[in-house]
């Protein structure tokens, strides 16, 4: 049976941000489940599609690791339920894209042991969403993409439409995060290209992925301190040569920094 609690505060916070075009949502006795960002981030402004797209890379790790998992957060809307609640997700292709295979890059969203992490516990409202994958030897060749759906089933419709899917882009190469984006590219790293990824990895001794950057971008100091390691690397790199033989990526172009 149902209680006549409704969601968290925090919760409800983000259904307000993440509902604006679809407030009939709210407002309902129907359990819904949509995807949302981290708990720490829904007091954040304009944070309801974060996340939507995460990049892996099995590159990092030692070569007996073959398997790794990345977590998205689910939410959903209307009563609790006294009782825990499965959901569902499968996979949906995407067009012109190296669409990741069942089994081969990622553990199947059917296997038993994904259906048992699938569900939203009783007297709750959030859940993370562990996706496995499996480092299989074409990931060295390229990367694949696997974007994934909620699909509706006895326990929940579907929440706003815009917030029913996730996408992961991995490989076992040197992948672009997500946020080294164009603003990025112009304030600090400069144009992406694996061979310039690999030059940041040498020098600083640390990732440069998605983790890692999101964490130090707002610290202005210590990006400052490690951007200047690299300016003045790349400079005692290039020392003594002639322009023609100065360090360049994969495309051919002059690796810089601005």
């Amino acid at each position: 049976m149902r209680t006549k609690n409704y969601t968290i505060i925090l919760l409800a916070a983000f259904c307000l941000m993440a509902c604006q075009k679809s407030k009939e949502l709210l407002y309902t006795d129907i359990a819904r489940i949509q995807f949302g960002p981290e708990p720490a981030r829904i007091p954040e402004v304009s944070v309801p599609t974060a996340d939507t797209l995460k990049t892996q890379t099995f590159v990092y790790l030692p070569s007996t690791v073959l398997i790794d998992t990345v977590f998205f957060d689910i939410y959903t809307m209307g009563h609790l339920s006294d009782r825990d609640r499965p959901f569902k997700i499968k996979q949906e292709q995407v067009k012109n894209a190296n669409n990741a295979i069942a089994n081969v890059h990622y553990k199947s969203f059917d296997n038993s042991d994904a259906l048992a992490q699938y569900v939203i516990k009783a007297g709750t409202s959030h859940s993370r969403v562990p996706i496995v994958l499996l480092r299989d030897a074409s990931l060295r060749e390229r990367a694949y993409v696997l974007k994934f759906v909620l699909e509706e089933n006895e326990y929940f419709k579907e929440g706003q439409s815009d917030l029913l899917w996730r996408k992961i882009i991995f490989s076992d190469e040197m992948v672009r995060p997500a946020i080294w984006n164009e603003m990025y590219s112009d304030l600090y790293f400069g144009t992406y290209s694996k061979v310039k990824h690999q030059f940041m990895v040498d020098v600083t001794g640390q990732r440069w992925d998605q983790d890692f950057m999101v964490k130090l971008i707002p610290d202005v100091e210590r990006l400052s301190y490690w951007m200047s390691m690299l300016k003045s690397a790349l400079i005692k790199e290039n020392k003594g040569k002639e322009i023609k033989d100065h360090k360049r990526d994969e495309f051919g172009n002059l690796i810089t920094f601005p």
